[in-house]
């Protein structure tokens, strides 16, 4: 309850800063419709331009925040660090303190920097925008679209046709931090963040339930295949059993990829919902996941 509490009362929880220190060789701009990446399978243009058309057909906020102060906003040259990948301009720790959407232009990137970004660079920006408060929704959906609406690298980067093996690849190798006494002792104080390995922590947690929250839905689905589902499920009952655990900070004790998964059986065509169901019927842990963190969610929510 007091980490609760500490974390409702800064409104600092953010996405995970994991020691990225590199891009990937970017394949630029791929769009929906683009050829397919290697060992996925890709969803069809038709099925992808209609799993984002409602984050791509109307006026978004990041918009809004752009017209309001542009002279916030940063060039596609100042969006690129020194080893040429897509990076922020400025410190991410500092901006997670800030939390005046009169801000929020300084995220804006240049239409011409997102197209030259590759995809596994978008990802790396988008799990680490500082401005996401997945805790505040009762519903995972509302988070997923918090974060299309305010941040226009999200935007794109759901519009990625490789975006599914991206996303994948890099869920199954996240890991939770696990408490130490230190950790323990920081979460108890009342500062936003006091220490290096308190920031870490609620950075990870963030960037996993960030990404949980894309890959869960439909569109991800269809672009993976087999081997990658089952991968990607069986990272996220090992990071929910983490969570339950106590062992290993994390907001929510309820995986944001299992809630999601429900939401889209009721929202959407609830393809990973089905495909649990079918392959795990007998997992008596991901059948109590599906059953539960979809409650505990909308239970566990904070509202300011």
């Amino acid at each position: 309850m007091k980490r609760i509490l500490k974390t409702a009362a800064a409104i600092a929880i953010m996405f995970s800063f994991m020691g990225f220190t590199g891009c990937t060789a970017g394949s630029g701009t791929q769009k929906a419709g683009g050829e397919s990446t290697s060992g996925t399978e890709t969803a069809s243009a038709d099925a992808t331009t209609a799993a984002v058309s409602d984050t791509t057909s109307e006026k978004h906020l990041y918009d809004t925040y752009y017209e309001r102060n542009p002279d916030l906003a940063y060039s596609e040259e100042e969006w690129f660090n020194d080893e040429g990948c897509l990076w922020y301009p400025f410190d991410l720790q500092q901006a997670a303190e800030t939390i005046t959407t009169e801000e929020f232009a300084k995220y804006y990137v240049p239409d011409s920097a997102l197209e030259k970004a590759g995809t596994a660079e978008l990802l790396e920006v988008v799990k680490n925008w500082p401005q996401i408060f997945y805790y505040a929704f009762a519903n995972p959906y509302d988070a997923y679209y918090y974060i299309i609406d305010n941040f226009n690298a999200a935007d794109e980067l759901a519009g990625r046709d490789d975006l599914a093996a991206a996303l994948a690849e890099s869920y199954i190798q996240e890991e939770l931090v696990e408490y130490d006494e230190q950790l323990r002792a920081d979460l108890e104080n009342a500062g936003v963040y006091d220490s290096e390995q308190e920031y870490e922590a609620r950075q990870r947690d963030s960037g996993i339930a960030t990404q949980e929250l894309f890959l869960a839905m439909d569109y991800v689905y269809s672009g993976l295949d087999d081997d990658m589902r089952v991968k990607v499920i069986e990272k996220a009952a090992e990071i929910e059993k983490q969570r339950m655990s106590g062992d290993y900070y994390c907001f929510r004790s309820s995986s944001a990829f299992f809630a999601m998964a429900v939401q889209q059986k009721y929202t959407a065509d609830g393809y990973w919902y089905d495909y649990i169901m079918e392959n795990y019927a007998d997992d008596t842990d991901v059948q109590s996941y599906i059953e539960n963190c979809a409650d505990e969610w909308q239970d566990l929510a904070v509202y300011f």
